[in-house]
């Protein structure tokens, strides 16, 4: 799984401000917080 910084968020809010929300959007949104868990747990493993 991929967790950003402050200092990333940050970078990335400034050169596109819309992503947090897209990615809500059409991903985290429509995902039950087990459906999130999964693959994470997953890419854990590897």
């Amino acid at each position: 799984m991929v967790t950003l910084t402050d200092a990333g968020r940050a970078a990335t809010g400034a050169v596109h401000p819309g992503l947090d929300a897209a990615v809500r959007r059409h991903f985290t949104d429509k995902l039950s917080a087990e459906e999130i868990e999964t693959p994470a747990a997953v890419f854990d493993r590897l």
